[in-house]
Formats: structure tokens, C-alpha cells, sequence
């Protein structure tokens, strides 16, 4: 009989391998809120863009006080001046107290009193800055007096005096300060205005009085030089013009006088040299 073969042994089927499974993430945290700055301040003080700043003396802000001082419901968020008849001499106010019976608050509204000099009492309530080119000496009602032509205050606003424009200087009325006089004008004190300096005269700016030309120049009016006589000409101090030099003599540039030819030359006239 054939030999039987020897017994196969199947080959061995592979393991199941299962998928692998990812491992689990975990998301990502979300990021905290960040809160917004806020434009609402306390009472007493002004968002400036950037935080809350507190309100100088006689300035308030609130919600109340646009209710209470006058005849509007928005907020007052912002450093306002305090109305006229109240005060408050502190920083980071809410609001104004109302002057004593009888007192008056003054412009800044930082306290309440008698009105000073440099101010006048408006509507009885406060005291206000003389505006600019006016006066008070002592407080006044209801304005200031005009600083008049000629006359200047040296501030702004709050002027108690109202003093004399020097020589050399004018103003024109209301002025704070006054202007210089140019070349060729001139002025004395408390003037209203510059004079033109007399021909044969000059000057330089700010002048309170025209200088003569010497001798041998002249000038025009209104002038702010003196200017040379030509040769063949001369003048004489406060000269308006120069004079020819008559036949028979003659000059250099500037002269104040012509002089005479010497024996055997002769000159025409306006000669600046003998021949």
C-alpha cells in the first residue's frame, strides 16, 4: 500500500488586532473673561480715558446735581464748574453748597465771600473776572470800568488798576498790554496813538521823541534815518533837504557847509570839486 503523508498542520490564523483608539485630548481651557473699564465714576470725579480722575476745587460732578442745579435730567459726569451762588473748597466734590446768606461765590468758585478787586457781582450770586481791557478797583456791579485809550491792564481777565502806556508806546482802549511805537514815530505817555516824526528829524522804535539830523544829512517825515547830502550840496542841522553849493564852491558827501574853490579854479554850482 502507498505510504499515507504525513499530517499538514494548517498554519495559524493571526490574533485579531484591534484598532487602537486615540488617546482622549482635553480642549483646550477657555480664557477668562477680562472685564472692560468702565467710563462710570464716582461722584467727584471724571473718566479721562483711562481711569477716574478726581475734580479739582470748585468743579462737582454726579448723577443728582444736573437735577438739582438745573433744569435737566442728564448726568453730570464730568468735572463741571459749580454754578454761580454755590462753592466748594475740596477736591473729589459731588456736589456744591450754597453761599451763606449774603456772600457771593467767587469766579473759580473755591470759596464764598465779599467780591474782590478785579471782579464785579453778577446777578447778586458771584463774583466774576473783570473780562480783558476792563478794571475794577474795588468790586463792582454788574461790570467793570473800560481801560480807556492810552491805558492798559497787564492781565487778561481780573485787572484792579489800569495804568499809563509809557513814552515811546500807545494803546488803543480795552488793551492788556500796549504797543511799541515804530521807527520814525514817536510818543509820549498815555498816548492813544504814535506821531509821525517832523522832516529833518528821526527816530528809532520805541521812541518817546524825535532826534534832530546833524549837519550835513536831512530826512523826509516819518523818517527813520537821516540820509547824506550829496557832493555840491550841504545842510545844515535839521535840514528837510539838502542845498545846492553855488558856483564858486563846492562839498564832499555830508557836508554841512561849501567850501571855496581855490585862487586859479572855478565850480559851477552843485560841484563837488573845483577845476
Amino acid at each position: 500500500p502507498n505510504p499515507t503523508p504525513n499530517p499538514t498542520t494548517p498554519d495559524p490564523t493571526a490574533l485579531p488586532t484591534p484598532d487602537p483608539t486615540a488617546f482622549p485630548t482635553t480642549v483646550a481651557p477657555s480664557p477668562l473673561p477680562t472685564l472692560q473699564p468702565t467710563m462710570d465714576c464716582p461722584d467727584g470725579f471724571e473718566w479721562n480715558g483711562g481711569v477716574c480722575s478726581e475734580c479739582g476745587i470748585g468743579k462737582y460732578s454726579n448723577y443728582t446735581a444736573g437735577k438739582t442745579y438745573s433744569n435737566t435730567s442728564m448726568r453730570v459726569r464730568s468735572c463741571t464748574l459749580c454754578p454761580v451762588g454755590r462753592f466748594n473748597s475740596y477736591t473729589g466734590a459731588g456736589s456744591c453748597p450754597a453761599c451763606e446768606q449774603g456772600k457771593l461765590s467767587y469766579a473759580d468758585r473755591s470759596v464764598c465771600g465779599d467780591c474782590p478787586s478785579g471782579t464785579y457781582v453778577y446777578n447778586q450770586e458771584s463774583c466774576e473776572s473783570c473780562p480783558a481791557g476792563t478794571y475794577a478797583p474795588s468790586a463792582l456791579t454788574d461790570a467793570c470800568l473800560d481801560c480807556a485809550a492810552g491805558f492798559y491792564t497787564g492781565l487778561a481777565r481780573g485787572a484792579s488798576a489800569c495804568a499809563s502806556c509809557d513814552g515811546g508806546t500807545f494803546s488803543e482802549g480795552l488793551a492788556i498790554n500796549c504797543s511799541v511805537c515804530f521807527g520814525g514815530t514817536y510818543s509820549g505817555s498815555s498816548s492813544s496813538s504814535c506821531i509821525d516824526c517832523d522832516a529833518g528829524k528821526t527816530s528809532g522804535s520805541r521812541a518817546a521823541n524825535c532826534e534832530s539830523c546833524a549837519g550835513g544829512l536831512y530826512s523826509g517825515a516819518g523818517s527813520h534815518n537821516c540820509s547824506a547830502c550829496v557832493g555840491g550840496t550841504y545842510s545844515n542841522a535839521g535840514a528837510a533837504s539838502c542845498v545846492a553849493c553855488v558856483s564858486g564852491t563846492y562839498s564832499d558827501v555830508a557836508s554841512s557847509a561849501c567850501t571855496k574853490c581855490d585862487g586859479g579854479t572855478w565850480s559851477n554850482t552843485s560841484a563837488a570839486s573845483c577845476s
